[in-house]
Order: C-alpha cells, then sequence, then structure tokens
C-alpha cells in the first residue's frame, strides 16, 4: 500500500511543481504596478502552450508512470505468452492422447491375436495328451 501511495505522489510531483511555480509567478504578478504589467518586454503578447505526447503503444519510463503500472504491464505480457505456451501445449497433449490411444487400440488388437493364439495351442495340446492317453 505504501508502495502505491508513493507511486501516485511521484507520478504526480511534476504536476505540482508546476502548478507551485505557477502560483508563485501569480502572487509576484499580484504585486505588481499596472505600469510595471502593461511593460510589453516582461508581458509580449503572445502565449506558449505545450502539450505533453502520450504514446501508450509503448513501454514508457518506469519512473514517469510508476512502478505499479509498470509491474502490471509486465504481468499482462508474461500472462499473454503463459496462455499462448499453454494452448501450444494443449496442441501437443491432444496429439500425444491421440497416438496413446491409437497405441491402445493396437495393443488390445495384439493381446486378442495372441489370446486365440493361446487358446488354438492349449486346444492342440489337449488333443495330443488325449491321443497319447490312447483315449
Amino acid at each position: 500500500i505504501m508502495g502505491d501511495i508513493f507511486d501516485r505522489i511521484q507520478e504526480n510531483a511534476k504536476a505540482e511543481f508546476i502548478f507551485a511555480r505557477a502560483n508563485i509567478v501569480l502572487e509576484f504578478e499580484g504585486t505588481l504596478t499596472k505600469k510595471q504589467r502593461s511593460n510589453p518586454k516582461w508581458f509580449p503578447t503572445y502565449l506558449q502552450v505545450l502539450v505533453p505526447t502520450l504514446d501508450n503503444d509503448k513501454d514508457t519510463d518506469p519512473g514517469w508512470e510508476g512502478r505499479v503500472r509498470a509491474l502490471k504491464k509486465s504481468i499482462n505480457r508474461l500472462e499473454k505468452t503463459l496462455e499462448d505456451e499453454r494452448k501450444a501445449s494443449a496442441t501437443k497433449m491432444n496429439i500425444i492422447e491421440s497416438k496413446l490411444d491409437e497405441n491402445q487400440k493396437k495393443t488390445e488388437k495384439r493381446e486378442l491375436e495372441m489370446k486365440e493364439m493361446l487358446e488354438s495351442i492349449l486346444a492342440l495340446s489337449a488333443k495330443n495328451v488325449e491321443i497319447e492317453r490312447g483315449e
């Protein structure tokens, strides 16, 4: 919790600094006389505006956006990677399961063939015993 609060404060620190500076300028201008305020050298007739550019698609400086947001982005990337790997593993598992099913069917078929062969051997063996006894 303390880390989150610290990150929020860090994110707002620059804006607070600029706001405080603007208040100082306003306070200073309030102390000027009307003649000083009409001096074009101190108060030109243009206004300079700075607009920050935001690029949400690219990774930004972790110091600017805060550690928590950077961690969330990292976790989201890892979740996507893990999901992709999970899907790939599921596909591989399906292939392995189908091969196992195929091998099980082959084994069951061979077992049945061997059982039939064993039964025929036992039947022949029983006939040989009967013949030897002279029955």
